[in-house]
């Protein structure tokens, strides 16, 4: 992306429900980067559900939604401009931690916090997991919370922690070896929850 042009920052309201099989998202917010002819480089959705969708020229679609591919009219009313700074916070902002799943519009807030918990990782083990390309293999299990995408967060099935512990296992000598001490802390945390019939829950 050529961030030395003028970009330009919208918000609008949509009132239109999710299309396909999740009405129960409710209608959404969309946040635009435009160039100055009105041609989308970044956009969120954020449906009242609290579930936000990321897309980007290299990201540009995924199974729920995609970015615009036709230029904004901003002469239209609709769109709110917004400063860079509240466009980066809402960019940057997580999906709910107890958030519906994408999928299943009956389980309750209650029922998903049973069966959940978080992966603890440091800021640091994070980045390492994109710099490793672990993220790469991680991405493919099975996965509730939909689109597999940068900031986003993703409930990895109590079934996919066996192949979790196996890439994570296999991939130990990719980390620095001064990361080795959290590096086992969190494989024994995977292990710990797959044993109790947890989900795990964390960023991708």
């Amino acid at each position: 992306m050529n961030y030395f042009k003028n970009m330009n920052y919208f918000k609008r309201i949509w009132n239109e429900t999710a299309v396909g099989k999740y009405p129960h998202w409710g209608n959404s917010t969309r946040y635009f980067e435009t160039e100055e002819d009105g041609t989308v480089k970044r956009q969120l959705n954020e449906y009242s559900i609290g579930i936000r969708l990321k897309y980007t020229c290299e990201k540009p679609h995924d199974n729920y939604g995609m970015l615009s591919d036709v230029a904004l009219d901003l002469t239209d009313t609709e769109f709110k401009s917004i400063s860079i700074a509240d466009f980066n916070k809402k960019w940057m902002e997580r999906n709910p931690l107890l958030c519906q799943t994408i999928g299943d519009d009956k389980i309750t807030l209650q029922e998903l916090a049973k069966i959940e918990v978080d992966l603890p990782l440091s800021d640091r083990f994070y980045d390492e997991i994109w710099s490793t390309g672990l993220i790469d293999e991680l991405q493919h299990l099975p996965m509730k919370y939909g689109p597999i995408q940068r900031y986003e967060e993703a409930m990895i099935l109590n079934e996919g922690l066996d192949s979790m512990i196996e890439i994570f296992e296999l991939n130990k000598l990719k980390f620095p070896s001064s990361g080795f001490e959290e590096f086992d802390s969190v494989l024994k945390f995977i292990k710990e929850s797959k044993a109790n019939g947890r989900a795990l829950q964390f960023w991708l």
